[in-house]
């Protein structure tokens, strides 16, 4: 959990959890009707950039097998328009560092903003370029990527996928506790199947100039 500018700094907002009631130390963030019971043990780690939660060691193979669902709104005031060197881009950024057979990447933007369109898309490897956001490194360095960005429409009903069906009811819920109408949004979605790691994916919007 963390934001960056475009220049590398970090971007500190405020974390609130989506469903806080729940006690111990990275459960708060736990959504408890979507995780497998018992419920897994999560581990909040404060760090330089932010919130990192981690699952606590536990069995491997299909003893471990488990569903972990966690969600929170973080609230930055940010501007919407395009400033030089500090903030020019609206990306979303999902780090990719565990082994997984499949990634669904989605980002709901408001309707209202003043840019549309389906977001650029990049996967770069973390070897090379750090953590945070680095637009330069991004354009410049990207890996192969034969995933293209989905377009899901207004609201969340494009949304539905096999890999998860309660996707739609988690986000209804979500939406729904966090107060916020997901009918004023669009949503853009990349899949990719077997993702590299480590490595991160970017969608990637250009801000445009206040006139």
């Amino acid at each position: 959990m963390f934001a960056y500018s475009d220049d590398g700094s970090c971007n500190q907002g405020t974390s609130i959890p989506i469903e806080p009631q729940l006690a111990g130390s990275g459960a708060n963030f736990l959504l408890k009707d979507f995780c497998s019971d018992p419920l897994p043990v999560l581990q909040s780690i404060e760090q330089a950039f932010g919130l990192r939660l981690d699952l606590v060691e536990g069995p491997i193979g299909n003893a471990g097998l488990l569903t972990c669902v966690a969600a929170d709104r973080l609230v930055k005031l940010q501007s919407i328009y395009h400033i030089p060197k500090k903030n020019e881009h609206l990306a979303a950024i999902f780090d990719l560092v565990t082994p997984q057979d499949h990634m669904i990447f989605d980002v709901f933007l408001h309707q209202d903003l003043p840019f549309s369109g389906p977001p650029k898309c990049n996967l770069f490897d973390r070897l090379t370029v750090p953590r945070g956001f680095d637009p330069e490194s991004h354009s410049d360095r990207p890996l192969p990527l034969s995933s293209q960005v989905l377009d899901l429409g207004p609201g969340l009903t494009g949304s539905t996928t096999s890999q998860y069906p309660r996707y739609l009811e988690m986000m209804d819920y979500v939406f729904l506790q966090s107060g916020i109408d997901a009918d004023e949004f669009r949503g853009y979605r990349l899949s990719i199947r077997y993702p590299q790691i480590p490595t991160a994916a970017v969608l990637q919007w250009e801000l445009p100039k206040k006139s």
